[in-house]
Order: C-alpha cells, then sequence, then structure tokens
C-alpha cells in the first residue's frame, strides 16, 4: 500500500496498476494522463495508449478527486481505460474518467469495466464517464460494462460514440444496452439508458 497526499501520473504511452496495488491518498488528487503530448517521440513505445487497473488494485482519495484522461500525443487525443476488477473510489470527490477508442480499429473501447470493476463516490461527488469507440462498425463501444458496478444517475449518448454518464452520489444505477454501449452478465444491474 502506498500513502501519499496527492499523485500525477503522466505517460507518453500507457499506465498499469498491477494487481493488488492499493495507492491511498488520503484526501489528496489523484490524475493519470495517458498518450501524453509532452512525451518524447523517440522514446515512445508505438500502439494506442491504456489505462488499465488489474485486479483487486486500487486508488483510494478519501474526499480528494480522481481524473483520468488521454492527451493528444502526435496531434490525437485517442486511449483506452481499462478496469479489469480495480476499484475506484474518491469518498465525497469527483471522478471523472474519459477513454477515447483507436482510429485505426484496434481497440476500439473507450471506457471498459470488467471482473467486478467499482467505479464509486460515497459522498457528494460527482461521476462523470465519456467513452468514445474508435473506427469501424464492429464492437466500436464508448463504454462497456461486463460484471461490474458502478454508479450511474444519469446517462446520455452525445454522438452515435460517445456516451457520457453523469453521477450524483448515492444512486445505484446501469445504462441498459444501447448502439454502442454493451452491459453483458451483469445480475445486479438496474438503471436506464439512452440508446
Amino acid at each position: 500500500m502506498f500513502n501519499i497526499s496527492t499523485l500525477t501520473l503522466q505517460a507518453g504511452k500507457s499506465i498499469t496498476i498491477n494487481n493488488n496495488v492499493v495507492i491511498n491518498l488520503a484526501g489528496g488528487n489523484f490524475s493519470a494522463t495517458i498518450n501524453d503530448e509532452n512525451a518524447v517521440a523517440a522514446q515512445r513505445d508505438s500502439g494506442v495508449a491504456q489505462f488499465v487497473m488489474n485486479s483487486e488494485s486500487q486508488i483510494l482519495t478519501d474526499g480528494g478527486n480522481i481524473s483520468i484522461k488521454p492527451g493528444s500525443f502526435g496531434g490525437e487525443v485517442i486511449g483506452t481505460v481499462q478496469l479489469n476488477g480495480g476499484t475506484l473510489n474518491s469518498g465525497t470527490g469527483t471522478i471523472d474518467i474519459t477513454g477515447r477508442g483507436s482510429l485505426d480499429g484496434a481497440t476500439k473501447t473507450g471506457i471498459f469495466l470488467s471482473n467486478g470493476a467499482v467505479v464509486e463516490s460515497t459522498g457528494t461527488g460527482a461521476i462523470t464517464l465519456e467513452g468514445t469507440g474508435g473506427a469501424g462498425t464492429n464492437a466500436t463501444r464508448g463504454i462497456e460494462i461486463q460484471n461490474s458496478r458502478t454508479t450511474f444517475t444519469n446517462y446520455e449518448r452525445t454522438t452515435s460514440t460517445t456516451h457520457r454518464c453523469i453521477s450524483p452520489p448515492g444512486e445505484w444505477l446501469f445504462a441498459t444496452r444501447a448502439t454502442t454501449l454493451s452491459v453483458v452478465n451483469c445480475t445486479d444491474c438496474i438503471g436506464t439508458g439512452s440508446g
């Protein structure tokens, strides 16, 4: 477990939080930028940037805000967010996650929550997820949820491949299946969505 007050991560390509890693910020903010525009091209590996949280990993801010987003390296704002059993808990802080699938079709889903991933604010903090699907006609989902729980109270599709979910605290909702949003094997899912 890491106990620190504020953490800012910037990567030219990807950031991975490994299994069972717990980051406790005790009221501080967490900010992560993948595909950071300040990366040195000669030192950046090729491929689509990803923010990944693996099984049992946790980011706990206890009132601090959480922000995860792609930067604009190479002039394109591209980068996906995958919570594969990880937990984001901001307490009373806000959570703002943006994911954008690739234009070449290799990594299409903007935000992917699976294996019991948790995104929650237990106080007054709002949760905003904005996912944009990548290029192509198959599996170009803005946000995909499989076997996960999260906190949505307002869900709105803003374009054909972009979904925005905004939540005040205390609500447990899931957006239902829509054209570019997928909810799979979610036994505790309730809620509404537009598609």
